[in-house]
């Protein structure tokens, strides 16, 4: 061997001083060497102070250094190494372990995880439980997943198919059953269950957990934001649940508001007696503002020390008492007098890293844009103007003049917004519309049914044709002439054949809000031999996932009709297309559509955007101005659900409820515009008020990059390792 180097990598050694045990892991120059004791402990040692242990062997192979460091991590779990990495059949994205350095940096392991749609917030979760199931070496006997209804299959799928858990959805028996056994085993009674937030709402359950005192180790809420109103049951839900639980998790893709009551109170089920009250909420954000500012200057290339103190001096007095404020302002002072860089670096860290922790609200709470990560595909828009004809437009401006005039007659935005649907089934499908009228003529009575978002449940669902039967009788005789002419269709199997021959690979998901559009479209896509599949909110969940199952392996399945409700909880990455054959009037409803398409785990670096308007009309006139200035065709358009509403409301009304001239129409339409625009910038300006406030993931981030890129993880080759010196033993 080199007298130059009496100790290679691999072999065994002993700490001369410290009587520790290590590998050799790296030869660096002077003699000197890395030294693996632990993941949390890699020192760099001079070669005096190391010496060979004997009669063991001099090295170790490769599969036995492996097998060892997998053994010191998981005999003792260490808080800087992710267990999770490699844990599924998912590949992760770096931000989305953000939240779980957050959590577990946390005394009371509680988050509030509110990323924009698409982002894999359900897998964020995820990682917390693996990363909680490591740290308590896999005793995490009771956890709990709350959600919607409509999303418990999804939840037990994405636990089952990406991480093999099996969670069960929980009925009403398997709950009294799990009450029982608490009663008789206690704290040992086991559960992995999913229950749905309107059960525990609705029934007693609540009452019981509480009067029990049953101990959960890990509570998740998805759609979090339902429990934001303190005069509401599922409020009370949410405080008793964080009353049981070792640890939470709450998720929302609602935008939570700084400036409202919403985030104190989210916060407030986390850490209850954290903040007494909204205005010492505030008051407790304030210093956020300086600190994270000097966390900006001490980022910036060069650094900016001076600036960084000059900003932390603005603080309360009080604030100046906090031991970690006084150690950064103490770190930051001495890089005037730093030379070496590497040391410089280390102090910055080191500062940012105590500014961070005066900062309790950037451990409880995560926040993850789009925009940041530069997360999903470059969507492509095609905008399709259909010219209906002379017979088709006459048909169409009947409709609307009759709920205009119905309009004038009654009061109410909910009535008004139900005549509304009479013109969106129209504008949807003129020729879904004469299959019902068809069938009105020959006695059978049915309604036009809406299938509306959860979001839009204020809206009137369904209309009754014998409700307007003037209009049917009178549109009759324009059928008849109109004969099977449907212009919109049409142009829709055009654009469709198009999509597909363009690439034998690609899948469409079709949205329309109407069952009877969707039905039409299914039989008359049959009779031209495509293969098409369907989901309503009529269809099971279940059968929507057998579905989509079927839909997502079959290469000669490529066509996939869905409704709103139909699709809410259900994931289409495997999609790169998305047809929009109608359109909400409100551009949330879209974004939701196409976020189901272009989401994480997209592979297609470009998602197609369809979308049809009929030409010289309400939808083109109004509709399609709204769309194109919001921009949903071509990028997400993030969280604009708090600005939108309103201004989508009277939108509607004002079409329908007022007598416009088309001139009128688009002179209102861009005044209402004008509002979003300033709304948009204000909520802008509110994103980066939440970056003062609420804290800047600088040093998150960098802990996860660190922990990644330094191997502190369990890796395949690690578990590999593991598993082939246990065969060799055999």
């Amino acid at each position: 061997m080199d007298e130059a180097a009496p100790f290679s990598i691999g072999e065994r050694i002993r700490l001369k001083n410290e009587s520790k045990i290590g590998i050799v892991t790296e030869m660096l120059p002077g003699k000197q060497y890395r030294i693996f004791i632990s993941d949390t402990e890699q020192p760099i040692v001079a070669e005096n102070d190391l010496e060979p242990i004997a009669p063991l062997s001099k090295f170790v192979t490769a599969t036995e250094f492996l097998r060892d460091l997998l053994l010191f991590k998981l005999r003792r779990p260490l808080s800087d190494t992710l267990y999770s990495y490699s844990a599924s059949r998912t590949n992760f994205e770096a931000y989305q372990f953000k939240p779980a350095i957050k959590f577990l940096g946390h005394p009371s392991n509680r988050i509030l995880i509110a990323d924009e749609v698409g982002l894999g917030k359900t897998i964020e979760a995820c990682i917390i439980y693996f990363e909680l199931k490591a740290r308590m070496k896999g005793d995490l006997r009771r956890t709990l997943v709350v959600c919607p209804a409509g999303l418990t299959q999804k939840w037990q799928n994405e636990l089952r198919y990406r991480f093999r858990e099996d969670f069960e959805i929980l009925t009403g028996e398997r709950i009294n059953r799990f009450f029982a056994d608490c009663e008789k085993f206690g704290p040992a009674t086991y559960l992995k269950g999913i229950c749905s937030l309107e059960r525990l709402r609705s029934q007693d359950l609540a009452g019981r957990i509480s009067e029990m005192g049953v101990p959960f180790d890990l509570v998740i809420v998805d759609e979090a934001h339902h429990m934001k109103n303190p005069a509401t049951i599922s409020y009370d839900l949410g405080e008793m649940l964080t009353a049981h639980a070792d640890a939470m998790i709450l998720l929302t893709a609602t935008p939570v508001q700084l400036g409202s009551e919403d985030l104190f109170y989210l916060l407030n089920i986390l850490e209850p007696g954290e903040f007494q009250s909204v205005e010492l909420f505030d008051y407790q954000l304030e210093p956020n503002r300086f600190t994270n500012r000097a966390i900006s200057c001490l980022s910036r290339t060069p650094p900016e020390p001076r600036e960084a103190l000059n900003c932390l001096s603005h603080v309360s007095k009080n604030f100046k008492e906090n031991p970690y404020y006084q150690n950064a302002c103490s770190t930051i002072n001495q890089l005037d007098s730093v030379i070496d860089k590497s040391t410089e670096h280390e102090c910055i860290v080191s500062a940012i890293n105590d500014l961070q922790k005066t900062n309790s609200f950037a451990y409880i709470f995560n926040r993850t844009r789009r925009k940041e990560v530069a997360a999903g595909a470059v969507r492509v828009a095609n905008v399709v103007s259909v010219q209906l004809t002379s017979v088709e437009r006459e048909i169409y401006q009947m409709a609307l003049e009759y709920a205009r005039r119905r309009a004038s007659l009654i009061s109410g935005s909910v009535s008004i917004l139900g005549l509304i649907q009479v013109e969106r089934q129209l504008a949807s499908s003129i020729g879904a519309f004469k299959a019902l009228v068809e069938r009105y003529r020959s006695g059978i009575i049915e309604t036009l049914e809406l299938e509306a978002s959860e979001t839009e449940l204020d809206y009137p669902t369904q209309i009754a044709l014998s409700d307007i039967d003037q209009l049917v009788r009178e549109l009759a005789r324009l059928y008849d002439e109109l004969g099977d002419t449907d212009s919109k269709f049409d142009q829709f199997h055009v654009e469709l054949g198009r999509i597909l021959d363009a690439n034998p690979k690609s899948k469409v998901i079709v949205y329309s809000f109407f069952k009877a559009t969707l039905r039409y479209l299914k039989r008359r896509l049959n009779e031209l031999q495509f293969d098409v599949d369907l989901i309503t909110g009529d269809v099971s969940i279940s059968r929507r996932e057998e579905i989509i199952e079927e839909f997502s392996k079959d290469p000669k399945r490529r066509v996939l009709l869905s409704s709103e409700v139909g699709s809410e909880g259900l994931d289409f990455q495997f999609c790169d297309t998305v047809i929009n054959y109608d359109l909400p009037w409100n551009p949330m409803r879209v974004e939701q559509r196409i976020g189901r398409v272009d989401r994480y785990g997209q592979t297609s670096p470009k998602v197609t955007v369809c979308s049809f308007f009929l030409a010289n009309t309400i939808e083109e006139r109004i509709l399609r101005r709204l769309y194109e200035r919001i921009g949903v065709f071509e990028a997400s358009i993030g969280d604009l659900e708090p600005i939108l509403g309103d201004i989508v409301r009277e939108l509607q009304i004002t079409m329908v409820a007022k007598r416009l001239t088309p001139e009128e129409e688009v002179r209102r339409t861009e005044a209402l515009l004008l509002t979003l625009e300033h709304r948009r910038r204000q909520l802008e300006e509110f994103e980066n008020h939440r970056y003062e406030l609420m804290g800047q993931d600088l040093l998150f981030s960098q802990e996860v990059d660190e922990s990644l890129t330094s191997g502190r993880y369990v890796s395949p080759r690690e578990l590999s390792a593991m598993v082939q010196t246990y065969v060799d033993q055999l």
